[in-house]
């Protein structure tokens, strides 16, 4: 072999050696992406106007041919072997591996992994400590919260829950959690928060709810809590005096404390004396205080002025005052007002203000009871077996209705009606309430009638008028006819007709009797009705007369 070939060969060789480690490492399954590729933004101190062909001297397949006998190529051996000796772990920037978030797993019951639930908490409900939450007031809220597709299990148990308080309308105190569900079951617990202050602003309390152990994002849940008020600050007022901002006093008010009208109704037309005390509530005092007392449709003022002034009235204090009235004639029965008014002004700091108010007495009212029954007037004559009437005369001379009158016969009498139900009379109704009675036995027979109603202040009243009746025997019917007509008739021809006409004849006699008796009791009744047109003189000459005219008209 020649020196010339021998350089070359030698030269080859110094070309190869670079890209053979390469080759072999690839061969061994590590990656030879960074090794492969080189370019000259990785070499320091180039500009990268150097370009290399490695990866097309490296393919093992190509054969190699010798190179002529000409040198030049030497001169790129320190190019290309400066790729060599660069430190290998330099990796450029489009093959590093980008960051991704490892999947969200939890311990399984097996010691695996299970992805945590993608649905997210909610809440069920609350309770509160108290039903009313003012500004500045505690309270104590616990908030139930169910996860539907988790269990206490997969995250990993209860010191895993993690709850932190958002700005709400709460401020201070603390958290604790409460799981009330089993290691198995849907996950449900309760957050409660002890010695909230509520700032009076809203009436929201939001926290954000999550798992310690799990890349799960934290929800934010949020309660409504309807017993919070809300504070409404009162208007500010201007101080002229030193500059910013006064608030203004309450304004005073005036009351009756107490009033007296003597304790009993007044009766309509009454007199009476109304004591009242005027009581000062506010923490400012009053002054020039105009009082003015009206009694409306149904009282007047009885012999004095309805208007008073007082000067002044401090704080806390009370005046009395006394007024002289009367009940008008018809005022209506039961309770009627009495109407003060006053009308004051008050001195707030530097400002003077103006108030009145309105207050109203109940007063109770009776109309007087003025329904009258006369005393009933007895018959002449009473007799047994025969109806008997009594009736007896009424009158209300009051103004207000007389209610549920009944009327009672009570004695050893026999009636179709002992009660009667009368119902009301009104104001000057009149008439008669009357008694119709059979007594069975002659003799003294004692009855008593009574009358019962209810007033205008419903108050029942009874009259009772006990009476005595001398009731006699049934009168007999005396005479030659009754004689006759007692008689046994004889029997023969002719007989029938007489017995005929003396049936007629006596239930004429007693029909008269009848009449005449009814006629007379009738009369001690009403006196002003006679039987004068019945008398038997008039009739018979009556009769008489029609007998004549029907001779003079027979041909």
């Amino acid at each position: 072999m020649s020196g010339k070939k021998f350089v070359c060969i030698c030269l080859i060789l110094c070309l190869l050696l670079p890209v053979l480690p390469a080759q072999v490492f690839a061969e061994e399954g590590a990656p030879a992406e960074p090794s492969a590729v080189v370019t000259a933004e990785s070499i320091p101190g180039t500009d990268g106007a150097v370009e290399t062909a490695a990866p097309e001297t490296t393919q093992p397949d190509r054969p190699t041919e010798p190179p002529k006998t000409q040198t030049e190529p030497v001169q790129t051996t320190p190019v290309v072997t400066t790729p060599a000796t660069t430190p290998v772990p330099t990796t450029p920037p489009q093959t590093t591996p980008p960051q991704t978030t490892p999947p969200q797993t939890t311990p399984g019951p097996e010691g695996g992994q299970e992805p945590v639930p993608g649905n997210p908490p909610v809440l069920t409900g609350y309770r509160v400590s108290a039903s009313e939450i003012k500004k500045d007031g505690k309270v104590t809220i616990t908030v139930s919260v169910k996860h539907p597709d988790a269990t206490l299990r997969q995250i990993g148990g209860k010191e895993n829950l993690d709850i932190t308080r958002l700005v709400d309308s709460f401020s201070g105190g603390t958290v604790s959690v409460d799981v009330t569900s089993k290691e198995t079951e849907m996950l449900t617990y309760d957050v409660t928060f002890t010695d909230l202050v509520y700032t009076g602003v809203g009436k929201s309390l939001r926290f954000l709810a999550g798992y310690k152990q799990t890349r799960e994002p934290f929800n934010t849940l949020e309660v409504t809590v309807v017993e919070a008020v809300e504070y409404v600050p009162p208007e500010p007022t201007i101080s002229y005096g030193g500059g910013g901002v006064q608030m203004d006093s309450s304004v005073p008010n005036l009351v009756v404390s107490g009033y007296n009208y003597g304790g009993n109704p007044v009766p309509a037309g009454g007199k009476f004396s109304l004591a009242f005390t005027l009581l000062n509530t506010g923490k400012l005092a009053v002054e020039n205080i105009v009082v003015t007392v009206d009694g409306g449709d149904n009282f007047t003022i009885d012999g004095s002025s309805n208007t008073f002034f007082y000067n002044k009235i401090a704080s806390n204090k009370q005046e009395e005052q006394t007024v002289n009235m009367q009940a008008v004639t018809g005022a209506k029965t039961g309770a009627q007002t009495i109407g003060i008014t006053c009308k004051y002004e008050y001195v707030d700091g530097s400002r003077r203000g103006t108030a009145n108010g309105e207050i109203r007495l109940s007063i109770p009212v009776i109309q007087p009871d003025r329904f009258q029954v006369n005393q009933p007037t007895l018959p002449e004559a009473v007799y047994a077996g025969e109806e008997t009437m009594i009736s007896l005369s009424y009158v209300n001379k009051g103004k207000a209705d007389v209610s549920n009158v009944e009327a009672e016969l009570d004695g050893e009498v026999d009636s179709a009606a002992k009660v009667q139900y009368l119902g009301n009379f009104e104001p000057g109704k009149s008439g008669s309430i009357g008694f119709v009675f059979t007594p069975q036995t002659a003799g003294k027979t004692d009855i008593t009638l009574k009358i019962q109603y209810e007033d205008a202040g419903q108050e029942i009243h009874t009259l009772t008028f006990p009476l005595s009746l001398d009731v006699q025997d049934s009168p007999v019917m005396e005479g030659d006819d009754m004689d006759y007509l007692a008689e046994e008739p004889k029997s023969g021809p002719g007989v029938w007709p007489f017995a005929a006409a003396g049936a007629v004849l006596l239930t004429g006699a007693i029909v008269f009797l009848l009449l005449r008796r009814r006629k007379a009791r009738k009369a001690q009744l009403n006196p002003e009705e006679t039987w004068e047109e019945w008398d038997l003189p008039q009739n018979q000459e009556y009769l008489g007369t029609e007998h004549q005219d029907e001779e003079e008209t027979t041909p």
